[in-house]
């Protein structure tokens, strides 16, 4: 985490990828800022949520788990 911020960036990897993604984050995680998914490609699906911190899987678990089953389909 040199400076503060994330070191390692795999956008460009996440760009070859063809299975379908999705990124959920949370609005005020003070872990991974959500201003590091700022960039991301735009195959990939961004869900952020407000009030919600580094686990949003546990603070927002049916609407992660909507959103799974909707990718998942």
């Amino acid at each position: 985490m040199p400076g503060g911020s994330q070191g390692t960036d795999l956008r460009g990897s996440l760009s070859t990828l063809t299975t379908p993604l999705q990124v959920v984050w949370g609005e005020d995680d003070q872990i991974l800022p959500a201003q590091h998914a700022n960039g991301l490609p735009d195959s990939i699906a961004l869900t952020t949520f407000p009030k919600t911190g580094h686990m949003p899987h546990m603070e927002k678990a049916a609407e992660v788990n909507e959103l799974i089953g909707k990718l998942v389909g």
